[in-house]
């Protein structure tokens, strides 16, 4: 079934809900009326009405990833807004990617690497935290937005969904700078993802480096704005940072004695 020289309402005499309502009717049929209005209907929004539709099928074939892929990553010819709807739509189906994993690499690594859109950059690591899923270029592009990128709500989107990889060292390196972000929903989120980490076997050490960042002494902590007032305010911030996130490695014993060297 194409549809790429006509107007999806056009094909059925319908309206604006049609997406909507065929969501509703089970079965591969439906399905692949989704999928054919994804990829080739002509009004835009009934494109982005058919991802959100897919994302919320009970089935989902590789035919279905595959399409939301294309979508998703097609950074220079589909508008943002469509793009969005098919990560979000990625989302959605988090643990039905079978047989997809290049595709949906290809698609996640351009929408990270899609520089005029934060939004597009914050689902991308969205559906890679969901799943843990993709290559080593998928978490290396986390890795590179939480440290560099210049919207917080990207850094701090690619510190929450580093938390399933708490069995990498680098993931863990990266959370660990992302306890001195400036932004405090990055420091947030960072604290929260070393809960992913209570099983790693390197959890001591990590604690450790955690720790020490409890422990510093005013005035050495890298990163600290310039005026003495503002960069004694952001050290108790980012102890207060290193304190949630030894609580979320279980590491009672360190959080006790940092708190108390801190205080001497």
């Amino acid at each position: 079934m194409c549809i790429r020289d006509r107007r999806w309402r056009d094909v059925v005499q319908g309206d604006a809900g049609d997406c909507g309502r065929l969501l509703l009717v089970p079965g591969p049929k439906a399905t692949a009326v989704l999928v054919s209005v994804l990829c080739d209907a002509r009004d835009l929004e009934d494109r982005g009405r058919a991802a959100d539709a897919l994302g919320d099928r009970d089935d989902c074939p590789k035919l279905v990833v595959d399409a939301l892929c294309a979508s998703a990553g097609a950074v220079a010819a589909l508008p943002a807004a469509l793009r969005l709807a098919a990560l979000r739509a990625l989302r959605k189906q988090a643990g039905k990617y079978d047989g997809s994993a290049r595709e949906l690499d290809a698609a996640l690594t351009a929408a990270l690497d899609d520089a005029d859109h934060a939004d597009a950059r914050v689902a991308a690591a969205d559906v890679v935290g969901a799943t843990a899923c993709g290559g080593a270029c998928l978490k290396r592009g986390l890795l590179r937005l939480v440290a560099r990128d210049p919207s917080p709500d990207v850094r701090a989107a690619c510190a929450f969904n580093l938390r399933p990889f708490g069995t990498d060292e680098a993931a863990g390196r990266a959370l660990l700078g992302a306890l001195g972000d400036k932004d405090v929903s990055t420091r947030d989120a960072a604290a929260q993802s070393f809960g992913g980490f209570v099983d790693a076997p390197f959890k001591r050490d990590l604690a450790r480096s955690v720790a020490a960042r409890l422990r510093a002494k005013p005035g050495t902590l890298a990163g600290g704005p310039a005026d003495a007032a503002d960069c004694r305010a952001y050290e108790r911030v980012v102890r207060a940072a290193a304190a949630r996130a030894l609580g979320a490695l279980r590491e009672d014993d360190l959080a006790v004695d940092a708190l108390h060297d801190a205080l001497r």
